[in-house]
Protein backbone atom coordinates (compact mmCIF):
# COMPACT_ATOMS: atom_id res chain seq x y z
CA UNK A 1 0.00 0.00 0.00
CA UNK A 2 3.23 2.11 0.51
CA UNK A 3 3.81 2.43 -3.36
CA UNK A 4 1.47 2.98 -6.42
CA UNK A 5 3.62 0.16 -7.96
CA UNK A 6 3.10 -2.70 -5.21
CA UNK A 7 -0.45 -1.30 -5.09
CA UNK A 8 -0.87 -2.43 -8.39
CA UNK A 9 0.91 -5.56 -8.71
CA UNK A 10 -1.27 -6.86 -5.52
CA UNK A 11 -1.04 -10.32 -4.09
CA UNK A 12 -2.01 -13.75 -4.89
CA UNK A 13 -5.68 -12.66 -5.35
CA UNK A 14 -4.52 -10.47 -8.08
CA UNK A 15 -4.33 -6.52 -8.71
CA UNK A 16 -5.80 -4.71 -6.01
CA UNK A 17 -7.59 -2.17 -8.26
CA UNK A 18 -9.02 -2.78 -11.15
CA UNK A 19 -9.47 0.40 -13.29
CA UNK A 20 -13.23 1.18 -13.92
CA UNK A 21 -14.50 -2.18 -12.11
CA UNK A 22 -15.00 -1.67 -8.50
CA UNK A 23 -16.30 -5.45 -8.33
CA UNK A 24 -12.48 -6.90 -9.66
CA UNK A 25 -10.95 -4.40 -7.36
CA UNK A 26 -9.70 -6.34 -4.13
CA UNK A 27 -8.77 -3.18 -2.33
CA UNK A 28 -12.51 -2.03 -2.30
CA UNK A 29 -13.78 -5.38 -1.51
CA UNK A 30 -11.57 -5.45 1.42
CA UNK A 31 -12.75 -2.05 2.89
CA UNK A 32 -16.40 -2.63 2.41
CA UNK A 33 -16.16 -6.18 4.27
CA UNK A 34 -17.76 -6.15 7.48
CA UNK A 35 -15.29 -4.70 10.15
CA UNK A 36 -15.36 -8.36 12.38
CA UNK A 37 -13.91 -10.17 8.76
CA UNK A 38 -10.32 -11.31 9.04
CA UNK A 39 -9.87 -9.58 5.59
CA UNK A 40 -11.15 -6.25 6.23
CA UNK A 41 -8.83 -3.44 6.06
CA UNK A 42 -6.98 -1.71 7.03
CA UNK A 43 -6.67 -4.02 10.27
CA UNK A 44 -6.48 -1.77 12.27
CA UNK A 45 -9.20 0.51 14.06
CA UNK A 46 -9.25 3.29 12.07
CA UNK A 47 -11.50 2.31 9.52
CA UNK A 48 -12.03 4.43 6.44
CA UNK A 49 -14.91 6.98 6.42
CA UNK A 50 -17.62 7.05 4.59
CA UNK A 51 -15.95 9.87 2.41
CA UNK A 52 -12.86 8.21 2.19
CA UNK A 53 -14.65 5.01 0.88
CA UNK A 54 -16.98 7.09 -1.76
CA UNK A 55 -13.85 8.88 -2.91
CA UNK A 56 -11.47 5.46 -3.14
CA UNK A 57 -14.83 4.07 -5.32
CA UNK A 58 -15.46 7.23 -7.48
CA UNK A 59 -11.30 7.21 -8.11
CA UNK A 60 -11.85 3.53 -9.31
CA UNK A 61 -14.60 4.01 -11.50
CA UNK A 62 -13.11 6.64 -13.15
CA UNK A 63 -10.36 4.61 -14.18
CA UNK A 64 -7.68 5.07 -10.92
CA UNK A 65 -5.44 7.09 -12.33
CA UNK A 66 -2.51 8.08 -10.61
CA UNK A 67 -0.93 10.47 -12.43
CA UNK A 68 -4.52 12.91 -13.47
CA UNK A 69 -5.61 15.43 -12.03
CA UNK A 70 -9.16 15.74 -10.18
CA UNK A 71 -9.94 18.26 -13.12
CA UNK A 72 -9.37 15.60 -15.67
CA UNK A 73 -11.79 13.69 -14.03
CA UNK A 74 -15.35 13.57 -14.10
CA UNK A 75 -17.07 14.95 -10.81
CA UNK A 76 -20.35 14.36 -10.59
CA UNK A 77 -22.93 15.47 -8.32
CA UNK A 78 -22.52 12.92 -5.66
CA UNK A 79 -18.67 13.21 -4.72
CA UNK A 80 -18.62 16.52 -5.30
CA UNK A 81 -19.49 17.42 -1.68
CA UNK A 82 -17.46 14.58 -0.62
CA UNK A 83 -14.51 16.33 -2.55
CA UNK A 84 -15.81 19.83 -1.07
CA UNK A 85 -15.95 18.29 3.00
CA UNK A 86 -13.23 16.08 3.11
CA UNK A 87 -10.30 17.11 0.98
CA UNK A 88 -11.80 20.88 0.48
CA UNK A 89 -11.70 20.89 -3.00
CA UNK A 90 -14.44 23.05 -4.69
CA UNK A 91 -14.72 21.46 -8.60
CA UNK A 92 -17.26 23.81 -9.73
CA UNK A 93 -16.30 25.53 -12.78
CA UNK A 94 -15.00 29.16 -11.35
CA UNK A 95 -16.12 32.73 -13.64
CA UNK A 96 -13.06 33.46 -15.63
CA UNK A 97 -12.56 36.66 -13.60
CA UNK A 98 -12.22 34.56 -10.45
CA UNK A 99 -8.93 32.79 -12.29
CA UNK A 100 -7.08 35.94 -13.30
CA UNK A 101 -4.11 36.90 -11.34
CA UNK A 102 -2.48 40.05 -11.81
CA UNK A 103 -1.08 42.84 -10.43
CA UNK A 104 -3.26 45.56 -9.76
CA UNK A 105 -3.61 48.93 -12.11
CA UNK A 106 -1.97 52.06 -11.54
CA UNK A 107 -4.04 54.09 -9.37
CA UNK A 108 -3.28 57.16 -11.72
CA UNK A 109 -5.11 55.43 -14.40
CA UNK A 110 -8.32 55.13 -12.39
CA UNK A 111 -8.19 58.39 -11.71
CA UNK A 112 -7.56 59.50 -15.40
CA UNK A 113 -10.57 57.38 -16.07
CA UNK A 114 -12.90 58.78 -13.58
CA UNK A 115 -11.85 62.44 -14.67
CA UNK A 116 -13.49 61.65 -18.25
CA UNK A 117 -16.49 60.13 -16.63
CA UNK A 118 -16.08 56.19 -15.95
CA UNK A 119 -17.11 54.79 -12.63
CA UNK A 120 -14.55 52.43 -11.92
CA UNK A 121 -14.44 49.74 -8.69
CA UNK A 122 -12.16 46.97 -8.28
CA UNK A 123 -14.09 43.30 -7.48
CA UNK A 124 -12.13 43.35 -3.87
CA UNK A 125 -9.18 43.27 -1.91
CA UNK A 126 -7.91 40.34 -3.45
CA UNK A 127 -9.10 40.46 -6.97
CA UNK A 128 -7.53 43.44 -9.08
CA UNK A 129 -9.74 43.15 -12.25
CA UNK A 130 -12.03 46.13 -12.64
CA UNK A 131 -16.06 46.55 -12.58
CA UNK A 132 -16.48 49.00 -14.97
CA UNK A 133 -19.52 51.63 -15.82
CA UNK A 134 -20.28 54.75 -17.76
CA UNK A 135 -23.46 56.66 -17.48
CA UNK A 136 -25.70 59.19 -20.25
CA UNK A 137 -25.40 60.88 -23.65
CA UNK A 138 -21.96 62.17 -23.98
CA UNK A 139 -19.66 58.81 -24.41
CA UNK A 140 -17.41 59.21 -27.22
CA UNK A 141 -15.33 56.93 -29.19
CA UNK A 142 -11.78 58.78 -27.67
CA UNK A 143 -13.38 57.64 -24.17
CA UNK A 144 -13.67 54.16 -25.04
CA UNK A 145 -10.24 54.55 -26.64
CA UNK A 146 -8.79 55.77 -23.19
CA UNK A 147 -10.30 51.86 -21.71
CA UNK A 148 -7.81 50.62 -23.43
CA UNK A 149 -4.84 51.37 -21.68
CA UNK A 150 -6.15 49.09 -18.68
CA UNK A 151 -7.78 46.92 -21.50
CA UNK A 152 -6.75 43.56 -19.34
CA UNK A 153 -8.02 44.50 -16.50
CA UNK A 154 -11.59 45.16 -17.17
CA UNK A 155 -13.92 42.24 -16.68
CA UNK A 156 -16.70 43.80 -15.91
CA UNK A 157 -18.19 46.67 -18.72
CA UNK A 158 -21.23 48.90 -18.23
CA UNK A 159 -22.17 51.26 -21.59
CA UNK A 160 -26.17 50.65 -20.91
CA UNK A 161 -28.09 53.95 -22.00
CA UNK A 162 -25.88 55.55 -23.60
CA UNK A 163 -25.12 56.85 -27.09
CA UNK A 164 -22.64 54.28 -27.94
CA UNK A 165 -22.16 53.34 -31.30
CA UNK A 166 -21.94 49.94 -33.48
CA UNK A 167 -18.27 51.16 -34.57
CA UNK A 168 -17.01 52.14 -31.09
CA UNK A 169 -17.77 48.48 -29.83
CA UNK A 170 -14.55 47.07 -31.87
CA UNK A 171 -12.12 48.42 -29.17
CA UNK A 172 -13.67 45.66 -26.95
CA UNK A 173 -12.22 42.96 -28.70
CA UNK A 174 -8.65 43.59 -27.27
CA UNK A 175 -10.24 43.48 -23.94
CA UNK A 176 -8.90 39.76 -22.69
CA UNK A 177 -10.54 39.45 -19.84
CA UNK A 178 -13.89 40.56 -20.20
CA UNK A 179 -16.69 38.25 -18.68
CA UNK A 180 -19.64 40.50 -18.11
CA UNK A 181 -20.68 43.30 -21.18
CA UNK A 182 -24.11 45.60 -20.86
CA UNK A 183 -25.32 47.45 -23.82
CA UNK A 184 -29.13 47.41 -22.35
CA UNK A 185 -30.74 50.25 -23.77
CA UNK A 186 -28.88 51.64 -26.56
CA UNK A 187 -29.17 51.91 -30.03
CA UNK A 188 -26.48 48.98 -31.33
CA UNK A 189 -27.54 47.17 -33.93
CA UNK A 190 -26.33 43.51 -35.83
CA UNK A 191 -23.67 45.19 -37.00
CA UNK A 192 -22.40 46.37 -33.52
CA UNK A 193 -22.37 42.40 -31.97
CA UNK A 194 -19.90 41.57 -34.86
CA UNK A 195 -17.36 43.16 -33.21
CA UNK A 196 -18.10 40.71 -30.13
CA UNK A 197 -17.45 37.68 -31.52
CA UNK A 198 -13.84 37.53 -31.14
CA UNK A 199 -14.37 37.86 -27.31
CA UNK A 200 -13.13 34.29 -25.87
CA UNK A 201 -13.92 35.03 -22.09
CA UNK A 202 -17.40 36.78 -22.41
CA UNK A 203 -19.78 35.27 -20.30
CA UNK A 204 -22.97 37.43 -20.00
CA UNK A 205 -24.38 40.12 -22.62
CA UNK A 206 -26.77 41.96 -22.11
CA UNK A 207 -28.79 43.41 -25.34
CA UNK A 208 -31.90 44.33 -23.90
CA UNK A 209 -33.93 47.02 -26.02
CA UNK A 210 -30.73 47.67 -28.68
CA UNK A 211 -32.17 47.21 -32.71
CA UNK A 212 -30.74 43.73 -32.89
CA UNK A 213 -32.59 41.28 -34.88
CA UNK A 214 -32.26 37.33 -36.01
CA UNK A 215 -28.91 38.35 -37.74
CA UNK A 216 -27.05 38.95 -34.59
CA UNK A 217 -27.23 34.99 -33.22
CA UNK A 218 -24.68 33.52 -35.63
CA UNK A 219 -22.31 36.36 -34.09
CA UNK A 220 -23.33 35.36 -30.23
CA UNK A 221 -22.70 31.53 -31.13
CA UNK A 222 -19.50 32.17 -32.10
CA UNK A 223 -19.11 33.42 -28.45
CA UNK A 224 -17.99 29.69 -27.20
CA UNK A 225 -17.65 31.35 -23.33
CA UNK A 226 -21.37 33.02 -23.05
CA UNK A 227 -23.25 31.78 -20.82
CA UNK A 228 -26.15 34.05 -20.43
CA UNK A 229 -27.54 36.42 -22.87
CA UNK A 230 -29.96 38.79 -22.77
CA UNK A 231 -32.36 39.89 -25.88
CA UNK A 232 -36.02 40.69 -24.52
CA UNK A 233 -37.29 44.12 -26.26
CA UNK A 234 -35.62 42.88 -29.06
CA UNK A 235 -36.61 42.28 -32.58
CA UNK A 236 -34.89 38.50 -32.52
CA UNK A 237 -37.41 36.09 -32.74
CA UNK A 238 -38.08 33.43 -30.03
CA UNK A 239 -38.40 30.16 -32.12
CA UNK A 240 -35.27 31.04 -33.46
CA UNK A 241 -33.63 31.60 -29.78
CA UNK A 242 -35.12 28.52 -28.88
CA UNK A 243 -33.19 26.48 -31.94
CA UNK A 244 -30.16 27.77 -31.05
CA UNK A 245 -30.14 27.04 -27.06
CA UNK A 246 -30.83 23.69 -28.35
CA UNK A 247 -27.44 23.42 -30.18
CA UNK A 248 -25.36 25.48 -27.60
CA UNK A 249 -25.87 23.34 -24.12
CA UNK A 250 -24.49 25.19 -21.41
CA UNK A 251 -26.38 29.32 -23.55
CA UNK A 252 -29.12 30.63 -21.44
CA UNK A 253 -31.00 33.28 -23.69
CA UNK A 254 -33.52 35.45 -21.92
CA UNK A 255 -36.27 36.90 -24.92
CA UNK A 256 -39.90 38.29 -24.71
CA UNK A 257 -41.28 41.05 -24.92
CA UNK A 258 -39.97 44.83 -23.38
Amino acid sequence: MSHSDSLQLGGEGGPAISAGNLAESELFRRITLPQKNIKFMPPTNDALTYDEIKTVEWWINQGASFEDPVSAMDVTGNIKPVLLRRYGLDTDPKPWYETVKMTPVDSAQIVALEKIGFKVKTLGASNPLLDIKYSGEDLTFEKIKELEKVKDHITWLSLAQTNVEDEWLSSLVKFSNLTRLQLEKTTVTDKGVTHLSGLKHLEALNLYGTQVTDECLSDIEKIESLKRVYLWGTKVNSETVKNLEEKNEGLDIIVGEG
